[in-house]
C-alpha cells in the first residue's frame, strides 16, 4: 500500500465469536438500578437455570445506564481488568434492523425488516458487514481500508486474518493475509516437488474446435 505520509500506527484487532456463547451472561444488571427495580431478579426469573449467580458475578460501575452496577461473569476477569482502567467497553443490544423497530412494530409487519431476521447466519454476515439491507455488501473493515486509501495523502493498510478467508474482509484494495493461527506465517517448502504439479493445475488451456 501507500506510505502513511508519517502518521503514527494504528491496529484494529476484531475477535469474532462465532457462536457458541451465552450473551445474556456476560453482563448482567447488578444492583442501584433506581426507579427501574431490582433488575437482577427480574433477569434471574426470566433465565432460571441459566442465569448466574449473583455473588459471582464480577461488578463494574457504570454511569448513564438503568443500573450504576452491572455483572460481568465470572470467568471475564480480565475483561473486567480491560473495562476498569478505561481500555474497553461494552454495547449491549446490538443486532441487525434497518430501521428502529419496536416489537408491537415487529408483529404488526409495519417496519421494514432484514431478511431472516432471527438466523445465525444471517446475523453473523450482518455483522461483519454492517449493512442488514444488503446481503452482499462488502466487509465493514473492507470498505474502510478501501476508503483510508482513498484518502489524500493516503493510509498504507494491510488486512491480516488467522481465520481464513472473512467477510468482513470484502472489499479491501488487497486479499487479506491469511495466517496460521497457531504458527504464524508458514513458509511453503514443497514448490520443488510439487511445484510443477500445481501449475498443471491451475494452468488454463483451451482448444478449438
Amino acid at each position: 500500500g501507500a506510505p502513511s505520509a508519517g502518521r503514527q500506527y494504528r491496529a484494529v484487532v476484531v475477535v469474532f465469536l462465532a457462536g457458541a456463547a451465552d450473551s445474556w451472561n456476560f453482563l448482567v444488571p447488578h444492583s442501584e438500578c433506581g426507579d427501574h427495580g431490582d433488575l437482577f431478579e427480574n433477569h434471574a426469573s426470566i433465565r432460571g437455570e441459566a442465569g448466574v449467580n449473583k455473588s459471582t458475578l464480577l461488578p463494574i460501575n457504570a454511569s448513564d445506564q438503568p443500573c450504576a452496577v452491572y455483572g460481568l461473569h465470572p470467568e471475564l476477569d480480565f475483561v473486567k481488568t480491560l473495562y476498569d482502567r478505561g481500555d474497553a467497553a461494552f454495547l449491549a443490544n446490538v443486532g441487525e434492523l434497518i430501521e428502529p423497530t419496536t416489537r408491537q412494530q415487529y408483529f404488526d409487519g409495519s417496519v421494514e425488516l432484514p431478511t431472516s431476521l432471527f438466523a445465525h447466519n444471517f446475523a453473523q454476515r450482518a455483522a461483519q458487514n454492517v449493512d442488514a439491507n444488503t446481503a452482499h455488501a462488502d466487509g465493514i473493515l473492507g470498505r474502510v481500508f478501501s476508503a483510508l486509501e482513498k484518502r489524500d495523502p493516503a493510509f498504507a493498510s494491510k488486512t491480516y486474518s488467522v481465520a481464513g478467508s472473512q467477510k468482513v474482509f470484502e472489499g479491501a484494495p488487497a486479499n487479506q493475509y491469511v495466517i496460521d493461527a497457531y504458527d504464524g506465517f508458514v513458509v511453503y517448502n514443497d514448490r520443488a516437488h510439487l511445484g510443477d504439479h500445481i501449475l498443471n493445475l491451475t494452468e488454463v488451456s483451451s482448444t478449438s474446435i
